[in-house]
């Protein structure tokens, strides 16, 4: 199957680098884009609105993968992420958490 016609490309040279810098599918950008014009519009909506739609994803992911939506974490950013686990887990006497 052919999906190159689903990535912007520039076929004057050959791009074998997708383990650290692959191309990202034009639907992808599209959203990515409309997504950015929305939060111009209202940043706060926008912010408070990310945990419903990562939870959207979550759950149209899930069955693909033979997994529950609850299964995964999804958050907006690392920092979101961290902030999760170091301030709402409880850790157990001596726990530690490794983050890189």
């Amino acid at each position: 199957m052919d999906f190159s016609s689903l990535f912007h490309r520039d076929d004057s040279f050959a791009f074998l680098n997708a383990g650290t810098l692959s191309r990202t599918p034009k639907a992808v950008l599209e959203y990515m884009a409309e997504r950015r014009r929305r939060a111009e519009w209202n940043p706060t909506f926008s912010v408070f609105d990310s945990p419903r739609l990562l939870w959207e994803v979550q759950e149209k992911l899930a069955p693909s993968l033979g997994a529950q939506a609850k299964d995964f974490f999804f958050r907006s950013n690392i920092t979101a992420a961290l902030n999760d686990f170091f301030f709402a887990l409880e850790l157990p006497a001596g726990g530690e958490i490794l983050a890189t």
